[in-house]
């Protein structure tokens, strides 16, 4: 069997004590930034030091996040300010999905789709949920 490209799944990063203090932070905003601004929150803050670990050099981030888990339909992330000032769509060169903290036995997936190599379509779960916060990566 194929794996397909583009994933990767960093289970137990965090500590669960590291996990309280970040679930604390105000993780239900929206925000966008340029990371030639800096970061300015603290949810950038942590934003930066995943993206600096990761080794991703984006130039725009889009954040969102809740506090509980919500069905949420199936769709395609794009920068909505872009489509309504621009009329143009445009979809993030990455997505980083991120699980601060995890009910014990909770097991619900995020459904991603992804390519096999030779660039067939495929679905993909990855079966945590909690906490989330969700990037899009310019």
């Amino acid at each position: 069997m194929h794996e397909p490209t583009g994933i990767a799944v960093y289970d137990g990063v965090f500590s669960p004590a590291v996990g309280k203090l970040l679930a604390d932070a105000d993780v239900r905003t929206l925000g966008s930034y340029r990371r030639s601004c800096g970061a300015r929150t603290a949810t950038e803050h942590f934003i930066e030091s995943l993206l600096r670990e990761l080794g991703e050099a984006c130039d725009e981030v889009e954040y969102w996040g809740r506090e509980a888990w919500q069905p949420v339909p199936a769709h395609a992330d794009i920068d909505e300010r872009c489509a309504r000032e621009r009329g143009q769509l445009r979809f993030p060169a990455a997505v980083l999905v991120v699980y601060v903290q995890v009910e014990p036995g909770l097991r619900a997936p995020t459904v991603l789709w992804a390519e096999l190599p030779g660039g067939a379509p495929v679905l993909c779960a990855v079966p945590w949920l909690g906490l989330g916060l969700g990037l899009g990566l310019g």
